[in-house]
């Protein structure tokens, strides 16, 4: 992926991905694109942010 739209949703991460902690939130760093994870009843989706 080499654009995404901050708010836009994944529901699987790219290959790339590094798990990144700051404080008590974890994100994913996939190339320049960052991740949070959004729980939603069992399963996971991804929501792209702002670099923390």
């Amino acid at each position: 992926m080499t654009s995404a739209a901050i708010g836009g949703t994944v529901t699987t991460l790219p290959s790339n991905c590094v798990t990144v902690f700051r404080g008590d939130l974890t994100y994913f760093q996939c190339g320049s694109v960052w991740y949070q994870p959004q729980y939603v009843g069992s399963g996971v989706t991804y929501v792209v942010v702002n670099a923390p």
